[in-house]
């Protein structure tokens, strides 16, 4: 299938993020379909500005960790409550817009797809002045869509939902313009999903100290070694928290440290009866479509916070009550592991979510039909 020569994917940051795993899933879904695409992902701030982006990345990280409460009224406020209609943010232009035209120039390409807000907004504004007539999609990688995303002027727009998709057709944005996939995840973790026969040990996988912020750290050095439950605890990049674990010598936590291929890390989604993670929206993705039970860590101020709304009131992670000690919560995972009833109930509510998603190829379809 030969029809585009270039696919530029736009993320934003170069910390670990869920902007870049959606521009490699994209990236692996096209290259499936056509070997010989290019496809090239670029972070424009690091593009603009290597240093600047480094200042960044560090400040992100130093805010969330320490300025939680105030990160995340700021990040509400501005960016997700504010919902004027086709909003300026002036700073971004002048911080970026140029640099945008000039990657624009130098690259070429046929299709431009943003998994961040910031390059949306500024591709939607040269679309807007007539400054670049090319072919761009908005690929959303949490479960809302923030105030920055271009809208008006994107050609394709690949949604996490069929919540999502009435809210872009009620800004007046053709429904055929609208693709709902779910957050993209990679091909490798869309394969057959084992069935998880209830047995004696069950295996929780807890996830989500790769950025080293976050509640996992405390609530692994308070496991409490049990028969019937063993815990694998996916430390990514951080080594601090495998080393704290590894000193536990427990034999119910096994830490592990950063797992590069998918492929292995399909083979533990596999084994794993339920997972512990934060409301990031790739790693829920993967879990969903893996119709893994979920229970979740407290969420990073911001993003994360209205990620896990959306989860809760769509009942896609297990209702445990708030504040409970950790005994009680090992014991309330039991007893919803050990419940057949429970975990059919709960399996059944994520098939029929999942059944509302389009396969990815149909994003495929729709791009060779109109380039």
């Amino acid at each position: 299938m030969f029809f585009v020569k270039k696919v530029l994917l736009l993320p934003f940051l170069q910390i670990s993020s869920g902007h870049h795993q959606v521009a490699d899933a994209i990236a692996a879904y096209l290259k499936k379909a056509d070997p010989f695409m290019q496809c090239k992902t670029v972070d424009l701030f690091h593009y603009t500005s290597k240093r600047l982006e480094k200042m960044t990345s560090a400040l992100y990280l130093w805010a969330i960790k320490m300025l939680p409460d105030f990160y995340s009224k700021i990040y509400i406020r501005n960016a997700y409550l504010n919902d004027k209609p086709d909003q300026s943010f002036l700073f971004y232009e002048k911080l970026f817009l140029k640099s945008m035209k000039k990657l624009l120039s130098e690259e070429n390409p046929d299709i431009v797809i943003c998994t961040h807000c910031l390059p949306s907004y500024l591709l939607n504004v040269l679309k807007n002045n007539g400054e670049f007539t090319g072919f761009v999609v908005n690929s959303y990688t949490d479960f809302f869509i923030n105030t920055v995303w271009g809208i008006k002027n994107i050609d394709l727009h690949i949604v996490p939902s069929v919540t999502h998709k009435r809210f872009l057709v009620e800004k007046q944005i053709d429904a055929a313009r609208v693709i709902v996939t779910g957050i993209p995840v990679h091909p490798t973790f869309n394969g057959q999903v084992p069935d998880r026969k209830r047995r004696a040990t069950f295996n929780i996988l807890i996830t989500g100290g790769n950025l080293g912020v976050g509640s996992i750290g405390d609530l692994c050095g308070k496991l409490i070694p049990s028969q019937k439950m063993k815990y694998f605890v996916l430390c990514g990049k951080n080594k601090t928290l495998f080393q704290k674990l590894k000193k536990l010598a427990s034999p119910s936590v096994v830490p592990l440290e950063y797992i590069e291929s998918r492929e292995q890390m399909n083979r533990l989604y596999d084994e794993m009866d339920l997972v512990v993670t934060k409301p990031g929206g790739v790693t829920i993705s993967e879990c969903l479509v893996k119709k893994l039970p979920i229970l979740l860590l407290r969420a990073l101020p911001g993003q994360e916070e209205i990620n896990e709304a959306f989860l809760r009131e769509n009942k896609l992670v297990l209702e445990l009550p708030r504040g409970l000690m950790i005994k009680s919560m090992e014991e309330e995972i039991i007893a919803f592991l050990e419940n057949d009833h429970l975990r059919n109930q709960h399996r059944e509510t994520v098939t029929a979510f999942l059944e509302k998603y389009e396969d990815f190829n149909r994003v495929v379809e729709y791009l060779y039909k109109r380039l």
